[in-house]
């Protein structure tokens, strides 16, 4: 299982493949093609009529909530990875870590 989370300290040992990555930006932009795909994907996949109900039912099922932007990044990625440029930007602090 490949995951993405958004910091270093959330790595855990049940999801080694876990990069550590943020791919939550500052800078983001939303294709609207790539957003109507994903909502399509997330209805089909749960059998419900818009992503807001997946959402809430993700959260029943797992005490847990969805991150958009982690989201968006992941699906983008997979099926679009031709439209992700990645630029690594600087501050002189890792307040993230």
């Amino acid at each position: 299982l490949d995951t993405v989370t958004p910091y270093r300290a959330c790595r855990r040992a049940e999801y080694p493949n876990a990069t550590g990555a943020r791919h939550i930006a500052h800078h983001m932009l939303f294709q609207y093609d790539v957003m109507m795909h994903l909502h399509s994907t997330i209805k089909r996949a749960w059998s419900l009529p818009n992503i807001w109900e997946a959402f809430v039912k993700c959260h029943k099922l797992t005490k847990s909530r969805v991150a958009e932007y982690e989201l968006y990044y992941s699906f983008v990625s997979f099926h679009y990875p031709e439209r992700v440029l990645l630029k690594n930007l600087q501050n002189g602090a890792d307040f993230m870590g």
